[in-house]
């Protein structure tokens, strides 16, 4: 079984997958016997604990909350922004650099690992993660 979810990887001490994502894919956990379960077909694949104190994240629900209001009013908040608002100075920055690069050749994927791979930079791109390179080397 497969789990569709977009995620967004962070260098955080802590994990952040919460209830809601285990809600949304039908997941059970059984910390006893250290197991993730599917609850639909009962399948299951241990699973490590961490004795680590984790941030807990739970959906808001109740509408008297005063953060969902807030929530409700600026659902920005809830999205990932990697594009920055219009720069106050004139500041910019550029490495240049002469001559072919210096790394390891490289090697062909496998045409579905290809298409994978160019549809995820195109999304990066779109979200502004990455931007096209205007090196001849590139």
């Amino acid at each position: 079984t497969t789990y569709d979810a977009r995620l967004i990887i962070a260098d955080v001490k802590r994990p952040l997958l919460g209830a809601d994502f285990f809600r949304r894919h039908n997941l059970l956990v059984n910390l006893n016997r250290q197991r993730l379960i599917e609850a639909d077909t009962y399948l299951s694949c241990p699973c490590s604990t961490s004795r680590v104190a984790k941030t807990e994240l739970a959906p808001i629900e109740h509408d008297s909350n005063k953060f969902r209001k807030v929530l409700q009013e600026f659902p920005a908040l809830l999205q990932p922004t990697f594009t920055s608002a219009t720069v106050k100075h004139g500041v910019q920055h550029h490495i240049c650099t002469t001559g072919p690069p210096v790394h390891s050749r490289a090697r062909r994927l496998a045409p579905d690992r290809l298409t994978a791979a160019k549809k995820e930079f195109i999304e990066m791109e779109q979200i502004g993660i990455i931007r096209k390179s205007n090196s001849p080397w590139a």
